[in-house]
Parts: structure tokens; sequence; C-alpha cells
């Protein structure tokens, strides 16, 4: 039988470690005639570059071996971040991608088993809060710790590898997405072995859940090992060689299927808050009426962030933030509930988090949809998501909930728009680009938070709860402020630039000791941009 053994190591960048397992294997006789693929791809934690295209480069590898002669089986072995990229390279050579005309490749079904040595599998330092991993509590905070210092990292103008390896990240939810709905449904897929050290901070239990649920996957502990010796044979006095035998088995064993779980069919209804809000607002009462609706199946997923204000809103970097939240929660709770309807519920920046969402991620699936102050773009791309014809339809139905009187919409995101931001828009105010599986509610007589006063009606697509919405027939003088807010920040600084200049003197004069009038003007314009933010935060 003709074996390849493709062996992908972690952030050190090279296999040279692995060198005396390779070589015990290599004795083995189901090795003993197998064909080893090294992929050195030498990255370190503070590497630049993008992960998928390292993932791409490993899949390009196999083909050439596949060329070249073609396999009976294909083993993987994979070491820390290595695992994300086996599992990328396995599923794009499983499904091909229909959006790049890729094409499944043929080695994919000769892929036996693929063995994880401490596998990244959720991104790294994902939260452990929630998952009552109690063996790991110690280092709940160290863990804490080098999360925000990678989050910091992301923030600088070069691409980090490590951005791409943070919990929600587009390429980790992709990945685990696309892995979750391919082993519940498929079949004669390979076995799927995580092997753990006990000593391990980096990677916990909680990372094998994407694993371990489904019948071929499999968890194998290693006594006294950490993150980086889980691929060693341990000391050469150890009694019995111990842990080349339970690497041995890991590797070469047969590790029969267990029982398919079949998870109950339920509710999944993510409800998020937008900007000046928290879930002690609507949310609370949002969630209580699905409940009472829905039944005690249902799960209500609320914000775990805190009041977002309109000045954070309008910082890039900040409303992007929550993309890794909600990207993170949705792989989570689908990970749980791969049998599961999920809905959607925001208002103003949590309309924003599930929009790019959608954009990032093509295995993120919605049956309904409702948004309420949306933030998102007039010219926002719901075809290619809602569309019939495509066979990767994300969500069957969406309702944009609009107010006559909407600031945040139809005056700051206008704004922004003048200011080249093209990721947020004036939906919420003026609508989207009409299709059939957009509706359109319009308008509510008050301003952003004017939807949220009727939930029964809001809510109504999921809940089949009756309630009335009170029109406006006529928008008024807002919507030529709405209008020309496009040219509002540059009113704003020339505005600021002007007062400072005019006051410049006066202040000068005021502080006294000669300070010039430029100087003046300098603590004059500081000011009035301190009072625009507290503006802003408060808005």
């Amino acid at each position: 039988m003709k074996r390849l053994i493709v062996c992908v190591p972690g952030l050190d960048g090279s296999t040279t470690r692995w060198n005396p397992l390779i070589e015990r294997l290599q004795a083995e006789e189901a090795f003993r005639d197998a064909e080893i693929s090294r992929f050195d791809h030498n990255l370190r934690w503070f590497s630049k570059g993008f992960a998928e295209s390292y993932a791409n480069e490993l899949a390009a590898q196999v083909d050439s071996y596949w060329a070249d002669q073609q396999y009976d089986e294909i083993c993987f072995l994979a070491h820390s971040i290595g695992a994300l990229l086996v599992r990328h390279a396995y599923l794009l050579a499983l499904l091909g991608d229909p959006r790049k005309g890729y094409e499944p490749r043929p080695w994919a079904a000769r892929v036996s088993r693929i063995i994880l040595f401490a596998g990244i599998n959720r991104g790294l330092f994902f939260s452990i809060d929630k998952d009552k991993d109690e063996e790991k509590a110690p280092y709940k905070r160290r863990r804490k710790l080098a999360r925000k210092a990678i989050e910091l990292v992301s923030a600088l103008p070069t691409h980090f590898l490590l951005e791409d390896l943070l919990p929600g990240s587009s390429f980790v939810a992709n990945i685990r997405l696309s892995w979750i709905r391919t082993f519940h449904s498929g079949s004669h897929l390979p076995t799927v072995v995580q092997v753990l050290g006990t000593r391990d901070w980096i990677v916990t239990r909680g990372d094998s859940i994407d694993l371990d649920q489904f019948p071929t996957g499999k968890t194998i502990d290693i006594p006294g090992a950490n993150h980086k010796t889980v691929v060693e044979l341990g000391p050469e006095n150890q009694p019995d060689n111990s842990r080349y035998k339970r690497l041995k088995g890991a590797i070469l064993d047969q590790h029969p299927s267990t029982e398919r779980r079949n998870p109950e069919e339920c509710t999944v209804v993510f409800v998020l808050h937008g900007i000046r809000a928290s879930n002690r607002d609507w949310v609370r009462e949002a969630s209580d009426l699905l409940r009472a609706s829905l039944g005690p199946k249902a799960i209500i997923v609320p914000a775990t962030y805190w009041y977002f204000s309109a000045l954070q809103f309008m910082m890039m970097p900040l409303r992007k933030r929550r993309i890794l939240w909600f990207q993170e929660k949705y792989s989570y709770f689908l990970s749980r509930n791969p049998n599961a309807s999920f809905h959607f519920i925001g208002h103003s920046n949590g309309t924003y988090i599930l929009g790019h969402s959608l954009r990032r991620l093509r295995d993120m699936r919605f049956d309904k949809v409702i948004l309420a102050g949306s933030v998102l773009p007039k010219e926002f791309d719901w075809t290619s998501i809602c569309s019939s014809d495509n066979i990767l339809r994300q969500v069957q139905g969406v309702w944009n909930h609009r107010a006559q009187k909407d600031v945040p919409v139809g005056v700051l995101c206008a704004a922004l728009r003048g200011l080249g931001m093209t990721d947020v828009g004036t939906a919420g105010y003026d609508g989207f680009e009409p299709i059939p599986e957009v509706h359109e509610c319009f308008y509510y007589h008050g301003g952003h938070g004017a939807p949220l006063e009727n939930l029964p009606w809001l809510l109504n697509p999921i809940t089949g709860q009756e309630g009335t919405m009170q029109r406006c027939a006529e928008l008024g003088w807002f919507s030529r402020i709405s209008g020309i807010s496009v040219v509002l920040p540059y009113v704003v600084v020339l505005a600021v630039a002007f007062s400072s200049l005019l006051l410049g003197p006066t202040v000068a004069q005021w502080v006294g000791h000669g300070h010039t009038a430029l100087w003046g003007a300098g603590i004059t314009a500081s000011v009035l941009v301190a009072v625009i933010s507290v503006f802003l935060y408060f808005l």
C-alpha cells in the first residue's frame, strides 16, 4: 500500500524536532515504505502574511505529490497552528471553493486520518469562561493577557499572521463552520485525533469541541507534555517508552468510530444591541418575548460587550473588533447545536456586525434576519447572500425597520460616508436596493430607537405575535438634513478652524504670560475637539 505522510509544524516553523518520532515511526510496519512530505513553512510568532495563503501552499504541495504518484492512503500530522493549515487544506481539497472556481481534489478521498498535536482549532487563547475547563483555570489570566497582546499587534498597519489566528477571525471561523457542517452531514470521513499535553497552557480540551462531537473524533492525553514537547519522545530514561507508546497509538492504532450524536433540533437567536445601549434595555425584553414564544429549547444569545458609544462607532478598528466576537460566538453555538435553526435581531451597530460577518463567512446561515436602524450601506449585496439561485444561500429573509428621524443613521453614517468610510451607510433610513427577500418596514415615528418601542411587531417574523406599526407618511425636513450630511465633517473642521483663529488672540491674552495668538488658537481647537468628542460619546 502506497502511503503519504504529510508533516506540518507549528510556530517553530520546522519539523526538525520531529526527527526522533518520525524515525521511530518509520521502523513500524505501517510506515516502513511510506513517503514523508515535510511542509516546513518557517513561520514564527510575529511572521507577516496571511494564514490562508500558507494553507493553500500546503494543498498545492500535496497536489504535486499526488501528480507524481496516486497514493492509497494519506495521513496528516500537524502541530499547533499546523492544525488550522491542515484542516483548511483538507476542506479545500474535499469541497473546493465555488466562489473561486476551485474543483475538489481527488486526493481528499484518500485522507484516512488527521493527527493533531496540540492543535489550535478554535483560535489562539479563546475564552474558557463558559467551557467549564476547570483544569486550565490557573492559566486564564495568562491567556487573557496573551490575547490582548495579539489584539494590540493586530491594530498595527502591517498584517501579522497572528491576526488570522485570533478566535473569531475569518480564517478560523470559516474553517470551523465548514468543518462542522461537513462532518455533521458527511460520510467516509477521516479519523481525527487530538493529542494534548497535560501541561499545555495554550491549548485546552475546549479546543477539541469541533472534533470530539463527531464519530471519527478522539482526544488522547500525553502526561507531562506541554505545548512544545507534545511532539517529542520525552526523557530517554522514561519507563517502557510510555510516551512513544501513546504517540504511536494515537497515530497508528485503529480508533473505532463512536455512535453518531444526534443533537436535538432547537432555535438559536442572536439579539445584538447597537450604540448607546446595553443588554439592560430592549434586549432583555426581546429575550423574554422570544423565550415565551419559542419555548424552553430556544437559546437566546445577547451581546457580551458593554455600552458602545457613537464616538467608538466612528472609529473603524473599534467597530470591527466586535465582528470577531460575533463570529466566534456563532461558531461556538453551531458546534454545540449543528441541527439548530438560527435567527438574528440587531439594532444599529449590531446590524453592522451581522452584515460584515455574512460577507466574510460563507457558511454562516440564518433563517430570518431582523434589522432596526441599520448602519449598513444601501448597496449592501443581499442578492448574493439571499438569492435562491445561489447555492450558498445564507439568509432566507430580511426585515429592515426604518425610523423617520434617525440621527445616527441619517446624519452620522452619512457623514462617515462623506469621509470615505464605505463599510457603513444609511440603509436604516433610505432602505436597501429592492429584492424580493428584503422586506422594508418604514417609517416609524421618532428617532433611532423608534422601531424597538413595539417589539411584538418587530419580532413577528420569528414569533408570529400580533402587532401593528404606526407609519409616518412624510419625512419632512430631516430628509434634507440627511442628504447634506455627507459634507458635515468638512463643515465641522472649517468651523473649528475658524473659531480657533477668531478666538485665539483672546484666549492667549486671557492666559497671559506672553503666549502667542497661534498658541491660543491651539488651546481653543483642543477644547472644541474635546467638547465634540464628549457630545458624540453621549449622543
